[in-house]
């Protein structure tokens, strides 16, 4: 198959899976996120509370429970006894509200142009980078330090900021209305976030999330692009960002490349290898492999 069949055909298949592919890593995480931090919600009400399982806290690291380490990711402010003042809790629920929202609109996208797979592992490197973030800057108790924290905020966020990069790169009109939407719900959860940690202490570990979702984020989205460039490079053809590259050996027919290779040759003949320039080799070298192909019956 030529090459410009095969970049019609990938705009074919990005087109036909940007509406309609599901999107699991995505959906599974929305479903813990609901179950944990209104859960947790229902249960503090009657003065239950699943932090001592879920949340991140210093006795359950003394105690190597590693499972914390991912958990707290989902978990919301549910404190012991039945004390609780209103205020933390219309906090919570603002903060499950936003992050569902940044979840849905930033982590399709996401998980859209990245694969369930590496969507995966941007959320669990979002979740180590966090908690890591969390015991090193809030590990000295008292007023500044963390008993058990809990943090939806890094992997919510580092959707919806991979998302608008993706977004940013299309340029294209017709997802304005969506990327200002996403800035709108970056904005509203950034500030939620900074107000609750500075009226309530239990909320301030959650600041840790505000900087290790958009950093494992861009990481992420400068890697792809890295990868994306060097499969570009190894095929001859493929899709770095929101564009489709083709190899100008690509777009040549057989017939072409056989007679410039012919040309090149013939000025070896008479001036030498070291007549040619560096874009003439590299042409050789590539016209070499693309005509051995068709010789074993390929493109």
């Amino acid at each position: 198959m030529h090459a410009l069949d095969k970049l019609k055909r990938k705009g074919a298949e990005i087109l036909a899976t940007e509406d309609g592919r599901f999107t699991p890593v995505v959906f599974s995480f929305a479903t813990l996120l609901t179950f944990g931090q209104l859960g947790g919600i229902l249960l503090a009400l009657f003065g239950i509370s699943p932090a001592g399982v879920l949340n991140l806290t210093k006795e359950g690291l003394m105690n190597f429970e590693a499972w914390r380490l991912v958990t707290f990711s989902f978990s919301t402010f549910a404190p012991e006894g039945t004390a609780v003042s209103r205020a933390p809790l219309l906090a919570a629920l603002m903060l499950y509200a936003f992050c569902l929202v940044a979840v849905f609109s930033g982590g399709i996208a996401s998980e859209l142009k990245l694969g369930w797979r590496r969507t995966l592992g941007l959320i669990v490197t979002i979740m180590l980078m966090q908690a890591a973030l969390t015991i090193v800057v809030f590990a000295g108790g008292g007023a500044s330090g963390f008993d058990s924290a809990f943090s939806p905020v890094g992997i919510a966020l580092g959707l919806l900021c991979f998302a608008q990069m993706v977004e940013f790169e299309r340029n294209d009109p017709r997802g304005e209305a969506e990327l200002d939407f996403r800035l709108v719900v970056t904005a509203f959860l950034v500030l939620t976030v900074c107000v609750s940690s500075a009226f309530h202490p239990p909320f301030k570990p959650m600041l840790a999330g505000l900087v290790a979702g958009p950093v494992v984020a861009i990481a992420l989205f400068a890697a792809n692009r890295k990868v994306e460039r060097v499969r570009v490079e190894r095929k001859g053809y493929g899709e770095v960002g929101s564009l489709l590259y083709a190899d100008e050996m690509e777009l040549l027919t057989v017939e072409e490349v056989r007679k410039r290779t012919d040309e090149l040759l013939a000025q070896i003949a008479t001036g030498g290898i070291e007549s040619l320039d560096e874009e003439q080799r590299r042409f050789l070298s590539k016209a070499s492999r693309r005509l051995r192909d068709v010789r074993h019956g390929g493109e």
